[in-house]
């Protein structure tokens, strides 16, 4: 398989291994500049056989045009409210209220809550907020939505949900039904990244890598483990767009080599 990769992320922690592993690894591999937005490579490549893209989300129109396989594990079609629907209350914002992006002032908002796109588009990174930040962002968003290439726009779908007491955050990445590396990302409100596996953060993400119903065929699962040791899913996300912090880079290298397509 050829490896498409956004040359500059190369600071990243996950893609410095690339770099150093796949020529040992003997992976057929190219870094490319990616124009934002629409996805095009440069230069451009046109490589024989199956091919994968990692970088920037917008690495997806370029393997879609291309029709590489398997290209992206794109998952920005689904919603929140799809993954409720398939996984319930193992979604740490279940209960959380989806409202377009221009109406969400409309509600009775509390004093602090969370609230993320509810798909995942990467316009803004999930995060909490008191009201008065809120409604400021707003305001500033709101002056920019109709110009060309905004990246929220008024039916931007949001998902505001009450503050979760979360001690710490973990990433899977769950290849072909198994949970094949994982990384700790965040320690109360500190970002750590480290190996750590914990095992009931294993278990319950082999559980939901197990349901029936998968979002793709490989994907990253974000899970928060509580005081209570209760472990809920964040949010999921595309593999090829999310950041590596710790993870094992030659098993994940290898899961994805050993897919047959």
């Amino acid at each position: 398989m050829h490896w498409v990769i956004q040359d500059k992320l190369r600071k990243d922690a996950g893609l410095r291994a690339l770099r150093a592993n796949l020529p040992r690894w003997g992976i057929p591999h190219s870094f490319h500049d990616v124009i934002p937005f629409v996805g095009e490579l440069r230069p451009d490549v046109n490589p024989e056989g199956n091919v994968i893209v990692i970088g920037s989300y917008a690495m997806r129109h370029a393997a879609r045009a291309k029709g590489w396989v398997p290209g992206c594990f794109d998952i920005g079609h689904l919603t929140h409210q799809d993954f409720v629907r398939r996984w319930g209350m193992n979604m740490l914002n279940a209960s959380g209220l989806v409202e377009r992006f221009t109406d969400i002032p409309n509600q009775d908002l509390p004093a602090e809550f969370f609230c993320r796109p509810a798909i995942d588009s990467k316009a803004w990174a999930g995060a909490k907020m008191s009201r008065a930040e809120f409604m400021l962002w707003h305001e500033k968003v709101m002056a920019i939505v109709d110009e060309p290439g905004a990246t929220i726009t008024r039916d931007t779908e949001v998902v505001v949900a009450p503050i979760k007491h979360i001690v710490e955050e973990y990433r899977c990445w769950i290849v072909d039904r198994q949970v094949v590396t994982t990384s700790l990302y965040r320690r109360g409100e500190a970002a750590l990244y480290a190996a750590d596996i914990n095992d009931d953060v294993l278990g319950f993400a082999q559980s939901l890598a197990r349901e029936p119903w998968q979002p793709d065929r490989a994907y990253v699962l974000d899970v928060s483990l509580d005081a209570e040791r209760q472990t809920r899913v964040i949010e999921v996300n595309t593999l090829n767009a999310a950041g590596f912090y710790a993870a094992d880079i030659q098993k994940l290298v290898g899961a994805i080599e050993r897919m047959a397509f």
